[in-house]
């Protein structure tokens, strides 16, 4: 059976970030904020996403960022298999 979302699913799922298929929820867990950092900038340096800013790649963490109002785009990237 083929699950489609709604009207109502896709403006949450675009308020939250994140649209889900087939209604996987997963009870809140705890962050440990500072383990979440260090994992993030170390999934940074390894390539494993790309951060845009204002349309603009962010490609070291020491990079100025520019004044005002900011667009952040995070691309997470998938290796594949054999190539």
């Amino acid at each position: 059976m083929l699950r489609v979302l709604t009207d109502r699913e896709i403006e949450e799922g675009a308020e939250t970030g994140r649209l889900v298929s087939g209604g996987v929820e997963f009870a809140p867990q705890p962050v440990d904020l500072e383990s979440a950092i260090r994992s993030a900038i170390t999934a940074f340096d390894d390539g494993f996403y790309f951060l845009f800013v204002n349309d603009v790649q962010v490609e070291t963490l020491d990079t100025p960022l520019p004044a005002g109002d900011l667009d952040a785009l995070f691309v997470r990237l998938t290796p594949l298999a054999g190539g």
